[in-house]
């Protein structure tokens, strides 16, 4: 009886450790699966980009530009105190400038990213994807750029003026354009350099375009995009 017993134990022991070892086996080849999975995400994400982003980036200029005819308002408003005398096509010139250097930093920091939200496999080497385009919100970088204490100190420091109550006086009083204009470049610098700073920490992101198709083909071991086509004349769907 005891040996019965002894045989039952053991065979149950092996069907524990059989199971275990299935069980391991298992969620061994799920975790390689996910990974191989990520792994063709992070590709397909990188070849969208790659072949893609020159085109949107056209967009995303657009976008820029619609939002400077905004920058040109803020202009007004943040860099002339009310108290200042200068003359419209002065502050015309800044304003203008205040815009055209901005506009040129967002430029420069604004990155796409690609994000895929569905991978239907064709076949082995064909997949159809839909994808977001996301970038950095970089609006709230001019939250504040304003020429405030700080920066006409810096002024006062930069433009070789003798003190604030000079620099107030010449801005107090009519003519001395050449000396306004030196003021406000100098200001313009401060707030462009604290801009550029400021938008370098923005990780915050907007889908600027979401639900977008396409169709990736592996060729050579490598995806490329196949649909849409990128023309002169824009994208096409095929």
């Amino acid at each position: 009886m005891k040996k019965i017993l002894f045989v039952i134990m053991l065979a149950a022991a092996g069907n524990i450790l059989a199971s275990n070892r299935s069980i391991s086996e298992t969620i061994r080849r799920e975790k390689e699966e996910q990974r191989a999975a990520n792994w063709e995400k992070k590709e397909i994400e990188y070849t969208l980009q790659r072949d893609l982003q020159d085109f949107f980036y056209s967009y995303v200029n657009a976008m820029i530009g619609e939002n400077e005819k905004k920058l040109e308002k803020q202009a007004y408003n943040n860099l002339f105190d009310r108290n200042y005398i200068v003359s419209n096509s002065l502050k015309r010139e800044i304003a203008e400038k205040y815009v055209r250097e901005l506009a040129k930093e967002a430029i420069k920091e604004s990155t796409l990213r690609f994000e895929t939200k569905q991978i239907n496999h064709i076949s082995e080497d064909k997949v159809d994807v839909v994808f977001d385009i996301k970038a950095r919100n970089l609006t709230r970088a001019t939250n504040g750029l304003t020429i405030n204490n700080d920066i006409i100190g810096r002024v006062v420091e930069r433009g070789r003026f003798g003190s604030v109550d000079e620099l107030e006086r010449i801005m107090k009083r009519r003519g001395n354009e050449p000396t306004k204009r030196n003021f406000y470049n100098v200001a313009l610098e401060e707030l462009v350099s604290r801009f550029a700073e400021e938008i370098k920490n923005i990780t915050d992101e907007d889908v600027i375009l979401d639900n977008l198709p396409a169709t990736l083909q592996r060729v050579n071991g490598k995806w490329k995009v196949t649909n849409p086509v990128v023309t002169e004349d824009g994208i096409e769907l095929k």
